[in-house]
């Protein structure tokens, strides 16, 4: 607080804490919520995923009068994600995989980089992204033959062209009526209407959905 003073002026100052010594296997830990409801717990729970220890973790929110709903838990997250990332970058990183943005094109023997981070190649970054391209499963019963892994990556990156389509014809179709960033304000309510139905909060984090183009293409401009 004395290098921070700012941060007394905060609404919450949420924090978790895990501490071993030595090899022992035995964690001790703790949290606090600072009145932001199971934010400490949340922040104990993605560091056990990730088996941080010896590191206190604080989130500090200022309330700006908006309502965040379910979607507290996914910023919380990435503000925690962000924090654990930052501080293993400074020595091997342990912590999960390596972020998807630690690319580096020009390295032709992918180990670990000079911070200990994981090295992507572009086609694993790639083939990661386009795991979400699948088509929705087969009923059970409908039968036919079994489709072959060549087939399937074809029918992702069909995929993928068809949803880049539809949210190009969308677009394209505003691009002269709305400014830059009048596009960018409209881009959240349009993302709330088209995305999949997943349960909400984290456990609905990762989960697959069906996307369906008809909902993005309702959203273009409609030329009388």
């Amino acid at each position: 607080m004395t290098e921070r003073p700012d941060l007394e002026t905060a609404s919450h100052n949420a924090w978790a804490i895990r501490t071993s010594f030595g090899n022992s296997p035995l964690v001790q830990q703790a949290s606090f919520d600072d009145g932001e409801s199971g934010c400490g717990k949340f922040m104990l729970e993605i560091m056990k995923e990730a088996n941080i220890t010896n590191t206190l973790v604080v989130l500090t929110r200022w309330f700006g009068g908006v309502m965040l709903g379910p979607d507290r838990w996914r910023l919380m997250r990435e503000c925690v994600n962000d924090a654990l990332a930052s501080q293993q970058r400074t020595a091997t990183f342990v912590a999960g995989e390596a972020a998807v943005w630690g690319l580096d094109t020009q390295d032709k023997n992918p180990t670990t980089s000079t911070v200990g981070m994981g090295i992507h190649r572009p086609e694993g970054a790639r083939n990661y992204l386009l795991r979400s391209f699948g088509s929705p499963a087969p009923k059970e019963g409908s039968g036919g033959p079994k489709k072959t892994v060549t087939a399937i990556n074809n029918e992702k990156m069909e995929n993928l062209g068809r949803l880049l389509g539809a949210l190009r014809i969308v677009v394209e179709s505003w691009s002269g009526v709305l400014k830059r960033d009048e596009l960018d304000k409209r881009a959240w309510n349009w993302y709330v209407a088209v995305r999949p139905d997943v349960q909400s909060g984290p456990s609905g984090w990762g989960a697959r959905g069906e996307l369906k183009l008809s909902k993005i293409l309702d959203l273009k401009r409609n030329v009388s």
